[in-house]
């Protein structure tokens, strides 16, 4: 990759277009690699997560969701940010981790209220 290999939007760029090709392995290189570059807007976070519960691993794909939640201040205003936070609050179910589902249960609750009472503000 010449001319930006240090930009996260082109290394997510080219993991979609891995992904569109059914490269899943090279897709995830190029997501990891968005990640390590600081790619703020979550959707190299929300691929990752998605891939590795497709491998059947939770641990890491929690991971990614949690972080994939985080960019996004942990606002669910669509399925870019819906799918991660049920997928984390499922995992976490799952695992008995009844401490860390209240805690996430807690920070979208708040932070979706947060977005709401701002809505109705602008009203």
């Amino acid at each position: 990759m010449t001319g930006r290999p240090y930009n996260p939007q082109m290394r997510v760029a080219l993991g979609e277009g891995y992904l569109a090709c059914g490269e899943a392995e090279k897709a995830m290189e190029c997501y990891l690699v968005a990640e390590s570059l600081g790619e703020e807007e979550g959707l190299s976070s929300r691929r990752l997560g998605k891939l590795y519960a497709e491998q059947g691993h939770e641990v890491e794909a929690a991971y990614f969701n949690r972080r994939c939640l985080m960019k996004k201040h942990f606002v669910i205003c669509d399925n870019d940010s819906y799918e991660p936070a049920v997928a984390l609050c499922q995992y976490y179910k799952k695992t008995g981790n009844m401490e860390r589902l209240r805690e996430i249960g807690s920070m979208l609750l708040a932070a979706n209220d947060e977005v709401g009472e701002k809505e109705g503000s602008d009203a």
